[in-house]
């Protein structure tokens, strides 16, 4: 019973993951991509704990980053079911590649501050998908504030990785 509870627990947190993130890029959810995080990092808690295996954790991450990819970027199968199908894809098993990569790292490697590198991972990442030729640029976490620019008057002078930053 209890670890049926603890692997509902685990869906639970990777839905609410993807579905905070979806939220946060609509028009006045703006403040929930400050939390959106959290529910991914409590699953990478999880896999720290020995709690659930490499696998399990990488596939709950993918879930929330799936859930995420297909909720705001659907209108791609207006023009290519094909082409959606593979944007989703690909930017989710990317987005979930960067996000565990600094949690695999911190439990092979050691646990001290190596959790601090999913900051500059996904910032690279991001930086990635403005200068490559698969530009992705519409999941910046720095798009999030698109529709209140009174509160990012400081991207005149970092850009949208500063809103990512945040």
């Amino acid at each position: 019973m209890v670890s049926l509870i603890i692997k509902r627990s685990h869906f639970f947190l990777s839905l609410l993951g993807g579905v905070l993130l979806y939220l946060s890029f609509t028009h006045y959810f703006f403040f929930l991509s400050f939390f959106a995080f959290v529910p991914l990092l409590i699953i990478s808690y999880e896999y720290h704990s020995d709690r659930i295996n490499g696998i399990k954790f990488i596939l709950f991450v993918l879930m929330s980053f799936v859930i995420w990819n297909t909720c705001v970027t659907w209108w791609i199968s207006l023009a290519s079911i094909e082409g959606a199908l593979m944007a989703i894809v690909v930017n989710s098993i990317l987005m979930s590649a960067i996000f565990c990569l600094p949690f695999i790292l911190q439990r092979n490697f050691g646990r001290r501050w190596s959790g601090w590198w999913l900051i500059p991972f996904w910032i690279s990442f991001e930086y990635l998908h403005f200068h490559w030729d698969l530009m992705w640029p519409w999941l910046t976490l720095g798009n999030v504030f698109a529709f209140f620019p009174f509160f990012v008057q400081w991207y005149e002078w970092t850009g949208i990785t500063g809103g990512t930053l945040w």
